[in-house]
């Protein structure tokens, strides 16, 4: 199970910003384990780069720097059945925030602290898994990773460009509804 793909240079960050996206799609309980949707030779590497689901904490996702360095989303629901849209951005010099269906999910974090450790390496691109296994269980679409970090409007119209369902992401420019008071 799982994808893997050989190194590229594409995959290498060095000491500059990046954001991961991908569709994710959970059924059941979150898992007691941790399962990983991508990563970048991974395995506690002093140079990976890594987005997971948590284990034992239900709907936490981590994206972690390295060993040590790592940034926690929000518990928004995300094991409910339904395609969700999931972005990470690591502004290398500031803060990482994790976005759910195109919307903030939870606070930014500094990461400052490993603003000059380098994510280049020449290990293997993971999608759904990891070197030492951690398989994601569930379906991951539409893997992207980016080489600067997102703005919050691209990740909310990248959301709305691919949203499977029509009505999962977050839509800032809709007008409010008014519903006439008949009285």
């Amino acid at each position: 199970q799982g994808v893997s793909a050989p190194d590229n240079d594409a995959y290498d960050m060095g000491t500059g910003d990046y954001s991961l996206e991908a569709w994710i799609k959970l059924t059941g309980a979150w898992p007691a384990a941790s399962q990983f949707i991508m990563g970048h030779a991974g395995d506690g590497a002093v140079t990976a780069w890594e987005m997971f689901l948590s284990g034992g904490n239900t709907n936490l996702m981590t994206s972690r720097i390295g060993i040590v360095t790592n940034c926690s989303s929000g518990t928004g629901t995300k094991n409910d059945g339904n395609w969700h849209h999931i972005v990470i951005t690591m502004d290398r010099d500031g803060n990482c925030q994790w976005y759910l269906d195109g919307a903030p999910d939870g606070s930014p974090v500094s990461i400052t602290a490993a603003s000059l450790q380098s994510m280049s390496n020449t290990q293997t691109f993971y999608i759904a898994r990891r070197a030492a296994g951690n398989y994601f269980n569930g379906s991951v679409d539409e893997v992207a990773v980016y080489n600067r970090s997102l703005t919050t409007a691209e990740i909310r119209d990248f959301c709305q460009q691919n949203d499977p369902m029509g009505n999962t992401c977050a839509d800032d420019d809709l007008p409010a509804q008014v519903t006439p008071f008949n009285g």
